[in-house]
């Protein structure tokens, strides 16, 4: 795809108007209609900045990278750009456990993300022992002996000790 197509497309999926990231990379609104139509293209600096607006390699933006992308990576590409930035780290968490588990330093049990110490280390951080989320991603991260819980996971604890109350009451 042609950089002044994929500007257009990036720009769209993130529901920006022209103006909105002509003015976050200094320029007229003019300028960014010009370069989606391919009567202009960008400064090295301006190419850049767009980069860092839509989270893109420069390769990508400006349209070196070859069309025969995996259908799969495309779609997992096109779905990471509609995520939040928070939810944009979840999925860059979750990529680098899996990448754990690919090389085989760790294996995957049943339903279940390998989040344990050796990605921690990988990731850096302290996390929720029990869903993995890191500390930065938690409201509330509650330390235990060598271990950690994180509010969502105590909300979770809770309505299960909860439910199981109340079916020993109804017995």
């Amino acid at each position: 795809m042609s950089f002044n197509r994929q500007l257009r497309t990036l720009r769209t999926a993130k529901k920006l108007s022209q103006t909105a990231v002509a003015e976050a990379i200094g320029v007229a609104r003019v300028e960014i209609s010009r370069w989606e139509q391919g009567k202009t293209y960008p400064t090295e600096e301006k190419i850049e900045k767009l980069c860092e607006i839509f989270s893109v390699p420069r390769e990508f933006l400006i349209g070196e990278q070859p069309e025969a992308i995996d259908p799969r990576e495309r779609s997992i590409f096109d779905k990471v750009h509609q995520l939040n930035s928070k939810n944009k780290q979840r999925v860059d968490y979750y990529l680098s456990d899996l990448l754990v588990v690919q090389k085989g330093e760790q294996k995957l049990e049943t339903q279940e993300l390998p989040i344990r110490a050796e990605a921690r280390k990988l990731n850096g951080g302290i996390r929720c022992n029990f869903c993995g989320k890191p500390q930065s991603l938690c409201d509330h991260l509650i330390a235990g002996n060598n271990s950690y819980i994180c509010d969502e996971c105590v909300k979770l604890c809770t309505e299960v000790l909860q439910d199981e109350r109340y079916k020993k009451d109804e017995e």
